[in-house]
């Protein structure tokens, strides 16, 4: 269904524009983003799990290696361990709390572009925007040389607005006034899990894969040269974690363009809804968005095994 729909804006002719209304296909083409863009957007705290799940594999077996009396592995060096992978895994909660925010924006997104938007949409405004303006406010503490101007209360009053049971003036109206506003929103959000996925997750890959390195070669130093059997174990074991953590580079690569394309795909509604437009225009990076999360969940499935 979503490719037949993604196909036809491709090779559609119809034009929208500023005043009009918007065609049940274009309609739907911002339904398709909405849901497009919140499984794409639930992949970072995934991907940081993964990563510094991997990464501790590689400390936890590095330091079983230590058996000097001057630090052994014992029940309190684990602790350590487990601490300071909590510490690792705050960006994780942070990522969860934003991407939360992203999620609710698209399921909002989703009503308002459905035939009965108002029924659904409706019900959750007040909570949106109570949830856009508390991170919005975080952002702003956190975040350098940011400034968002809150939102919430006009995504709510705009939720709540919306009346009837169709796709004409005031649903065009509000998708147009929502998508607008949002735009900074979904940037900054976005934004921040994408520099933790190329800064922080980045480095944790390549940190494990240094600890590999040095936990194989000491393995293998370990192995008797008359225990083949052994060493072909401990090639195979070995030989998997090299293939786990290429795909840990791939599944990292492709979680990092997904959120660029979601925000390419955002900025480009924004846009073109805006002015006059063929449908062929709108479709191009909403096209390349469902590539995106189509490889980034095939990657993920792959690896999940």
């Amino acid at each position: 269904m979503l490719r037949n729909t993604l196909i036809f804006m491709l090779l559609g002719s119809s034009i929208l524009t500023g005043c009009a209304t918007l065609t049940r296909s274009q309609v739907q083409a911002v339904n398709d983003f909405a849901s497009l863009a919140s499984q794409g957007a639930e992949y970072p705290e995934k991907v940081l799990n993964k990563v510094i799940n991997s990464r501790y594999d590689s400390r936890v077996l590095l330091a079983s290696q230590n058996v000097s009396s001057d630090a052994p592995l014992n029940y309190s060096a684990l602790t350590g361990l487990y601490q300071a992978k909590q510490k690792e895994l705050v960006p994780v909660r942070r990522i969860k709390k934003s991407i939360a925010v992203i999620s609710d924006y698209a399921l909002a997104l989703q009503n308002l572009s459905s035939p009965d938007f108002a029924k659904n949409a409706g019900a959750s405004a007040d909570a949106l925007g109570k949830s856009v303006d508390n991170v919005t406010t975080r952002l702003n503490t956190t975040l350098p040389n940011t400034s968002i101007s809150p939102i919430g209360s006009a995504l709510s009053k705009t939720l709540k607005e919306a009346t009837g049971r169709y796709i004409g003036y005031k649903q065009t109206k509000a998708i147009k006034q929502f998508v607008q506003q949002g735009d900074s929103l979904v940037g900054a959000l976005l934004g921040s899990a994408e520099s933790l996925l190329q800064n922080q997750a980045t480095i944790f890959i390549q940190n494990a894969r240094q600890d590999d390195s040095v936990n194989v070669d000491n393995l293998f130093r370990s192995i008797r040269s008359d225990a083949p059997y052994e060493r072909y174990q401990l090639a195979v074991s070995s030989f998997e974690r090299i293939n786990k953590i290429n795909q840990l580079i791939e599944l990292n690569q492709q979680a990092i363009q997904a959120l660029q394309q979601i925000r390419l795909a955002h900025k480009e509604l924004k846009d073109k809804l805006l002015v006059k437009q063929k449908l062929l225009d709108i479709g191009k990076e909403l096209g390349s968005l469902y590539e995106s999360v189509n490889d980034l969940q095939a990657t993920y499935r792959e690896i999940d095994k």
